[in-house]
């Protein structure tokens, strides 16, 4: 009798620990589950600050970008206009055929598409058809970390583009393009860093991407900034991005095709 009360204790107690661990099982993968995304973060910060396959300039330092950049951002020339495709001045108090896929902080403010504080924004207009074509627009960043101009973006509510970004809040200020896969954004492309004394709240600015075959520049008050090389997405419309604590207004949204 002893014998066999020893045989069944045994067997309980092994019962209990195949208990146990199956617990720390499903309790460890609700902890992976909960802070997956912010761990999947970290990494891809880490990444962006070590930067190592990112091509990086310095811009000459200045307070308006008024001289000369570096050899390796040399002006291109400025391509022949065909055609306007799209032009927004927002005057007449509607965003125009503009989608605003996120963000519920969107209004149209003496004339212009602004946005206010508040996580991620984002809003497209155009043709997913379009090819090689010009951007233009006016900018006011009166606050916070930065906005972007998204071209050859197709799919708005989990978009696949290119995003140019004016960006104070990446590292000391840097501009900068980034590919977006299925709405997520991926460790720069290309990257310039800004001059130390670069006022990125100092009022309007100006702002033109030249999207032409697989070479896409970026010049900021008639300066090129930073440039890209890539054949990833072929075509698709042009949007807005603002995030976190960033507010700002856009105007005069022009997109012509060119020869």
């Amino acid at each position: 009798m002893r014998k066999r009360s020893s045989y069944s204790m045994t067997g309980q107690a092994k019962v209990e620990y195949v208990i146990l661990i199956s617990l720390v099982g499903i309790l460890v993968i609700g902890v992976l589950i909960f802070v997956g995304p912010e761990i999947g973060d970290l990494i891809e910060t880490v990444e962006e600050e070590l930067g190592e396959a990112t091509p990086t300039v310095t811009l000459a330092s200045t307070t308006s970008l008024t001289t000369t950049p570096p050899a390796e951002l040399t002006p291109s020339p400025t391509p022949e206009a065909e055609e306007r495709l799209s032009y927004s001045d927002f005057e007449d108090g509607t965003g125009l055929e503009w989608y605003e896929a996120i963000g519920r902080n969107w209004n149209i403010e003496d004339g212009a598409y602004c946005v206010e504080p508040g996580g991620e924004h984002r809003s497209f207009t155009g043709d997913e058809g379009w090819t090689d074509y010009v951007i233009e627009l006016t900018s006011d960043l009166s606050q916070g970390n930065g906005f972007g101009v998204y071209f050859r973006a197709t799919d708005p509510d989990s978009v696949n583009a290119y995003c140019f970004q004016y960006d104070p809040g990446y590292g000391s200020g840097a501009f900068l393009f980034r590919k977006v896969v299925n709405g997520r954004e991926r460790s720069p492309s290309a990257r310039a860093w800004a001059p130390e004394d670069y006022d990125w709240h100092s009022g309007l600015r100006d702002i033109r991407l030249e999207v032409i075959g697989n070479t896409y520049t970026a010049f900021v008050d008639g300066v090129q900034v930073a440039q890209l090389e890539d054949d990833s997405f072929t075509h698709g419309a042009i949007g807005l991005r603002t995030w976190d604590a960033s507010q700002a207004c856009f105007d005069n949204v022009s997109v012509t095709a060119i020869k």
